[in-house]
């Protein structure tokens, strides 16, 4: 096998056993959501051979470098179009600072 197909190998894998580990986006979201079951599930697509590293790379291939690495998760198991973490922010500024307002308001 030529090197560079070599090269690109695990990227292709990824594509095509992300999809099986999650049913659905709302599993991904809950795992991703919770710090333990994150680090479970980093830890789990480690030791089949996609690091951070690796999905970082993919990041950069889907222009999602601004983006968390649950948007790449969710770009590659259900074609989710990548969200910036600064677009993150502004879609729910108003429900963190209603919250923050409301805090200082009523303690």
């Amino acid at each position: 096998m030529p090197a560079g197909v070599w090269r690109h190998a695990p990227r292709a894998r990824l594509f095509r056993d992300l999809p099986e580990l999650f049913k659905d986006e709302d599993e991904l979201r809950r795992l991703w959501g919770r710090p333990d079951t994150r680090k479970k599930l980093l830890e789990g697509l480690e030791e089949k051979g996609y690091g951070r590293q690796e999905l970082a790379d993919v990041g950069k291939l889907i222009e999602a470098e601004h983006s968390d690495l649950y948007d790449v998760l969710a770009y590659i198991a259900f074609n989710m179009a990548p969200v910036s973490r600064a677009e993150r922010v502004d879609a729910r500024k108003a429900r963190i600072f209603h919250g923050h307002h409301r805090l200082l308001l009523f303690g």
